[in-house]
């Protein structure tokens, strides 16, 4: 049984609050100093309890946090205003956009398709409506399917040419790439620079 006498032995930390509240005036300060005064139930195996389920519940949170992390976990990226030389059959003249995909997490996925969807405005974006979608069935230097393991890269690329001019006026841009394990795709926006903008910067 823990009492006045022993309670600060097993917790130190637990003597300067018992000390504050013996000082306080007024009512508050009286019923703890009583109340230290009065032996209590608390016993070793209550300590032991407490300390159980305090450790359970931060095991539980490690677990849940883990959960949502275990799994593929795909970091996609977009460069624009790529050339691509020493390959005969590509011409140099062309501008292309790579794709690069990473494999952040602990799970092999399979890369099925890369595409692209063109909004006029962010308007249309926040609504969610593209004015056209497109599908890149065999991207450059890009294999599809591609089955891409934990810390693996992907990289692909597809041409920019296409859709300079619509978004040079203000459209959005915007590559996704789709794989086994996930409803959705992951999207990034490919930002292009109009050459009159490159110019006066």
């Amino acid at each position: 049984m823990v009492t006045r006498e022993n309670r600060t032995n097993i917790f130190p930390f637990f003597q300067p609050v018992v000390q504050y509240a013996e000082n306080v005036p007024g009512n508050y300060g009286e019923d703890m100093a009583m109340l230290g005064d009065t032996p209590t139930d608390i016993t070793i195996t209550d300590i032991l309890a407490v300390w159980g389920a305090a450790v359970a519940t931060l095991v539980l949170i490690w677990d849940i946090y883990k959960w949502a992390k275990s799994g593929p976990r795909i970091v996609l990226h977009a460069c624009p205003d790529m050339k691509v030389i020493g390959v005969n059959e590509v011409s140099e003249d062309k501008t292309w956009v790579s794709v690069d995909a990473a494999n952040i997490g602990d799970r092999p996925t399979t890369i099925t398709t890369l595409g692209t969807r063109y909004y006029p405005s962010w308007f249309e974006k926040l609504r969610n409506k593209p004015k056209y979608s497109t599908v890149v069935p065999s991207p450059l230097s890009g294999r599809l399917p591609y089955k891409l393991g934990p810390g693996e890269r992907w990289s692909g690329c597809f041409e920019q040419d296409r859709f300079e001019e619509e978004v040079y006026q203000g459209g959005i841009l915007v590559v996704e790439l789709y794989t086994s394990h996930a409803k959705s795709p992951n999207k990034v926006r490919v930002k292009l620079q109009s050459p009159e903008k490159s110019e006066t910067s």
